[in-house]
């Protein structure tokens, strides 16, 4: 009984990790940039005007880690730093007319497969899955590892 319930679980790993990979290459394919990329312009759009540690913050990014894909979009010509008008001290992130256009034919979730199906579960539904996904992860010895800040296509 438990080979078998062993083997349907990694079915499920299986399935869900090919789905969101398939997503995030067809992320790619509609507009050059990678799921992370895609997931950061799309928070940078919807604020328009959002410093680095609050789209970190957003996103449960590490704030160097946000800064380096920010940095990319920057030199892509997609997004812009200023400094903000109500707080000169401050600089928010903006997208450019470029990155406006790209958004357009964007794809509606572009934050990928399991940030967007996680939104769709109930309170106890999550509370359950980060349950047993913590006594997995303590198994596996990843715990508190430096992988949990790090997006799934970086």
């Amino acid at each position: 009984m438990k080979i078998k319930l062993q083997k349907e679980v990694l079915k499920h790993f299986r399935e869900i990790y090919i789905q969101a990979k398939s997503e995030l290459k067809d992320n790619v394919k509609k507009t050059g940039l990678t799921g992370s990329q895609l997931w950061i312009m799309q928070q940078i759009y919807n604020f328009n005007g959002i410093s680095n540690s609050e789209l970190a913050k957003n996103l449960t990014l590490h704030v160097s880690t946000c800064s380096i894909l920010v940095n990319k979009l920057i030199k892509k010509g997609l997004v812009e730093k200023a400094r903000s008008p109500t707080d000169e001290r401050k600089i928010i992130l903006t997208i450019t007319s470029k990155g406006k256009q790209l958004m357009l034919k964007a794809p509606k979730s572009p934050e990928g497969a399991i940030p967007s199906t996680l939104k769709k579960l109930s309170i106890e539904e999550l509370e359950e899955l980060n349950t047993v996904l913590t006594k997995f992860a303590k198994k596996m010895k990843v715990l508190n590892k430096v992988y949990k800040d790090i997006p799934l296509d970086y």
